[in-house]
């Protein structure tokens, strides 16, 4: 899967085949699995708004591309 995701680094972990990172992926609208999305979260996804999913995942520390600026939604957005 070459597709770009945002996601969001809970822990690092050490495996035996080395280091990982467990993450949560965060998704568009548009993108959420088929039993949650709707055309309301599909509209906001306009917005750019994300949804965080509660799955983690183990990935390789070497696909991070870099930072995103995410904040909720009834949060000020944060200043550079």
């Amino acid at each position: 899967d070459n597709e770009i995701r945002i996601g969001r680094i809970i822990v690092i972990v050490l495996t035996s085949i080395g280091i990982k990172l467990k993450v949560q992926f965060l998704y568009f609208g548009s993108k959420l699995p088929k039993n949650f999305l709707s055309s309301a979260r599909a509209e906001e996804s306009q917005n750019r708004e994300l949804w965080l999913s509660e799955v983690t995942y183990l990935i390789d520390p070497s696909t991070v591309i870099g930072p995103v600026i995410v904040w909720l939604q009834d949060t000020s957005e944060p200043s550079d």
